[in-house]
């Protein structure tokens, strides 16, 4: 549904609610139908339905408080029951819920789909850069890795960093022999 839809969906059952229950209904502001019309055109469904909903509602689930959108949402799925299962309103419903398919996807194929329901493009201020891979790490473009400059063979390996801190001076071969002799 369309804003303009939603809006007039909910005058149209803020209008028939105060008509038959008045001090149930609340007064048909433009606050009260814009809020009502975000609620209620959340499911779409014909008006005949939405009519009869305010009528169950009014003749059967009317209690001591003030009518609410969900409470009418819950009347609407309780027509829809009772809808479909009827022989003479089921063709009505599926020739309603084909009619949308159909516009639904009519304007997905022109592109106008989330414009024509009120959604905005969202706004990118900037860019994010794409994060590439250097020597297995990720880094931004622009930022250097200090291993990935260095030619392969000044790299330290795992085996030279573990004797170089046993030993500062010491090769390899004489930090393990030094290791023994200690113990």
């Amino acid at each position: 549904m369309t804003p303009d839809e939603k809006r007039e969906l909910a005058a149209n059952v803020l209008a028939r609610g105060k008509s038959l229950a008045p001090d149930r209904f609340p007064q048909p502001s433009a606050d009260v139908i814009e809020a009502w019309g975000r609620v209620l055109g959340s499911i779409n469904l014909p008006a005949l339905v939405w009519a009869e909903a305010v009528d169950l509602w009014a003749l059967e689930l009317v209690g001591t408080r003030m009518a609410t959108p969900r409470e009418l949402k819950d009347a609407a799925r309780a027509v829809l029951v009772r809808w479909e299962s009827d022989p003479v309103r089921a063709p009505q419903l599926r020739a309603h819920r084909e009619r949308l398919t159909i516009e639904r996807d009519k304007q997905i194929a022109d592109g106008s789909f989330g414009r024509l329901r009120g959604y905005q493009p969202r706004k990118i201020t900037q860019q994010p850069q794409p994060a590439k891979a250097i020597g297995g790490k990720y880094k931004r473009k622009g930022e250097t890795c200090p291993t990935a400059t260095e030619p392969p063979s000044t790299r330290p390996t795992k085996s030279t960093t573990q004797s170089m801190s046993a030993a500062p001076n010491a090769t390899p071969q004489t930090a393990n022999t030094a290791k023994t002799k200690k113990a």
